[in-house]
């Protein structure tokens, strides 16, 4: 039985990821979202705010109590759940809000990969940590400084906890994936922003007015092809837009979104 642990469940890529990861009866499923508690089959949920940063070990450790098995094949952590905001200009950007951002986008999955390396060690020989990114963590994107600076940290993070794997964590692999632009509540909210706030705002409308962008369920389709080959690299930054399908290929440096 392979163990799956998804952040950000409740809608976009998240919920996808979930809805394929059930078609299979031989993985077990634990999502941490805002969703209240719920159990419902071989998936549970464990509400969690990712802000409230000293929640996270307990809302983490319960949900590893509740583990169904002592042992798994596989065991994946899927770090998704994001932030978008705040949009615009430095100086128009709260406070409040660029701290949420530093907490949700990195400073969580940074503290669950923690908890995740160190309570899964004796459950599971293979154990894969996929930390969600963007391309906006390898270019700067006017009006989206958090956003930028959040998954570029988390990029680094990843690289250096691959380098810590090679050394202390046999059987762990940690990447970091820029899924492409996907056609999520957060693109909508992206679309919606002025121009004179949002100077890229054209480009990501007419994405969506010529059909480029994926869907959720497209998006998480390719990334489960692509970690059941075997294609993230321990210390990998990918981009899946420069990866082969099905086929193991060497970290890539994204330069877009």
């Amino acid at each position: 039985m392979k163990l799956y642990i998804v952040t950000g469940a409740t809608r976009g890529l998240g919920k996808a990821l979930v809805e394929a990861l059930a078609r299979d009866p031989a993985n077990e499923i634990i999502t941490l979202s805002r969703a209240a508690d719920a159990s419902m089959g071989q998936i549970r949920n464990y509400q969690i705010e990712l802000a409230r940063l000293a929640e996270i070990a307990a809302v983490f450790g319960r949900a590893m109590d509740n583990c169904a098995l002592p042992h798994y094949d596989k065991i994946v952590l899927y770090n998704n759940a994001g932030v978008l905001e705040p949009v615009g200009p430095l100086t128009m950007c709260d406070d409040a809000q660029i701290e949420t951002a530093l907490q949700v986008n990195l400073a969580a999955p940074i503290i669950l990969m923690r908890h995740f390396i160190a309570r899964t060690r004796a459950m599971c020989d293979a154990r894969l940590i996929v930390n969600i990114s963007s391309g906006a963590g390898r270019r700067p994107v006017a009006a989206w400084t958090m956003y930028c600076a959040t998954k570029a940290g988390l990029d680094m993070a990843t690289r250096v906890a691959g380098l810590e794997a090679e050394r202390f964590e046999p059987g762990l692999s940690v990447c970091s994936v820029a899924p492409g632009v996907v056609d999520t509540s957060m693109q909508e909210r992206v679309r919606a922003v002025a121009a004179d706030v949002f100077p890229d705002v054209v480009r990501f409308r007419k994405m969506k007015e010529e059909g480029k962008l994926r869907t959720p369920e497209e998006a998480s389709a390719i990334l489960l092809e692509f970690e059941a080959a075997g294609a993230f690299q321990n210390g990998g930054i990918h981009d899946v837009r420069e990866m082969s399908h099905a086929a193991p290929a060497a970290p890539v440096a994204a330069d877009r979104m």
